[in-house]
């Protein structure tokens, strides 16, 4: 019998893969109009980062009106996919925030 560790592991497991799967769709259609979405923190560290709570982290790159027009379709999308979603336009960030998330930030295709 599997103890309370196990289940959930197992849940939060299922959860990161959720949260991979629904930001490889905002991907997709970042990139099919032109976009370029990137992923950046706890789903896009190590998978200990990511816990039960995690929100999802993605910017739009790309051109600024462009990444306006595409922001809130991005944001329902990952909303609706169960998760809290945090969506940065980099054309319209913070230098400091632009430059952590070309730091640290992740392609969906390369996360596991």
């Amino acid at each position: 019998m599997r103890g309370f560790p196990e289940l959930q592991a197992e849940r939060l497991a299922a959860r990161r893969q959720a949260a991979l799967a629904a930001v490889r769709a905002a991907a997709a259609r970042a990139e099919a109009e032109g976009a370029r979405l990137i992923v950046f923190g706890s789903l896009a560290g190590a998978a200990r980062r990511f816990h039960a709570r995690s929100d999802i982290d993605v910017a739009l790159d790309g051109d600024a009106a462009r990444v306006l027009k595409l922001w809130p379709e991005i944001w329902c999308d990952l909303n609706g996919a169960g998760f809290e979603a945090d969506v940065v336009s980099l054309p319209h960030a913070p230098a400091s925030l632009v430059e952590r998330i070309r730091e640290d930030g992740r392609e969906p295709r390369d996360l596991v």
